[in-house]
């Protein structure tokens, strides 16, 4: 019971000093104090606001930096992709020419080669295709290409006498002493040291002796004279001719075509005769091609001959 009562005296002697407390504090200092209060309640705002705004730029940059590793990372595999996937440049251009060159062919035959209209070898001609020509295939139709020349003609033509290489390609060159030229590879040539003459034929018919009158089917021969002399004496022994200038390796020269006349001396008659002349220092130089009225045609293999022909020096 006294221990009660003392405990309650404690209770009242501290409400007691509390309110005295209070009651001793002026106005001015109680204003103080709930300003103090007023203040610190943002300046807690405003420095939580602080770490959430450091904490959500951290978090930004994180986000940002791992997109941009994911958008690099996705950019050099999709370039690795593309790389692995394209072929490099050279080996599409290979590609390219050779889808090119599989639709080509040239013409194989020595004497050249018939267009025609229909797959068939009795179809109307459109052309004769020379040896040697370029042609673009369009399709095959058993043992004919449909195709057409550099000129634009249209047709087919045997398979038989092309060639996936172009057979001037295969030409052998002659080095003479005034000249080089390139004939086919499979004809032969003889070559005549006292009369500065080289014959070239497909085979010994077309070789003769040399200094005869009809040494080879295509002869070179190099000589004292002019073109205007050799002209006018070819001329005599011609039925028939046509005339022309035509530049050979770079020089001015005369062609003679025509008929020979016959007689108990030279060619049969009837026999073509093609002549070419040039000069060569105080020399000419004579290309010539014979060919019997029964004769095969090599007068296109002649053309090409003329065209690689080339002095020497």
């Amino acid at each position: 019971m006294d221990k009660e009562k003392e405990e309650n005296e404690e209770e009242e002697v501290s409400s007691i000093r509390e309110d005295d407390k209070e009651e001793t504090e002026t106005p001015e200092e109680k204003e103080e104090v709930i300003e103090a209060k007023e203040v610190a309640k943002p300046r807690k705002k405003g420095k939580s606001r602080l770490i959430l705004f450091i904490i959500l730029l951290v978090l930004a940059v994180l986000l940002s930096g791992g997109g941009i590793y994911l958008w690099q990372k996705n950019k050099n595999k999709a370039k690795q992709t593309t790389e692995m996937t394209a072929p490099p440049k050279e080996e599409t251009e290979k590609t390219e020419e050779s889808k090119e060159e599989s639709n080509v062919v040239y013409v194989s035959s020595q004497i050249g080669l018939n267009m025609r209209k229909t797959a068939s070898l009795t179809a109307e001609i459109i052309t004769v295709l020379k040896y040697g020509t370029k042609l673009t295939i369009e399709k095959e139709e058993g043992s004919f290409y449909l195709g057409k020349d550099g000129s634009g003609n249209e047709g087919y033509f045997a398979k038989e006498f092309t060639s996936k290489t172009d057979p001037l390609s295969e030409w052998i060159t002659y080095n003479g002493k005034n000249y080089a030229v390139k004939y086919p590879k499979d004809w032969l040539k003889k070559t005549c040291e006292d009369s500065a003459s080289t014959g070239f034929g497909p085979d010994e018919v077309s070789l003769q002796l040399c200094n005869s009158e009809k040494f080879a089917l295509i002869t070179m021969t190099t000589m004292e004279g002019t073109k205007a002399e050799y002209i006018a004496d070819t001329k005599s022994g011609l039925d028939t001719f046509t005339e022309s200038n035509i530049t050979v390796s770079g020089t001015a020269a005369m062609r003679l075509e025509g008929k020979t006349k016959g007689g108990e001396v030279g060619p049969q008659a009837g026999s073509t005769s093609i002549s070419v002349v040039l000069e060569s220092g105080s020399d000419i130089v004579v290309l010539s091609y014979i060919q019997s009225p029964s004769g095969t045609d090599y007068s296109d293999i002649f053309d090409l001959i003329v065209e690689n022909f080339s002095l020497a020096g």
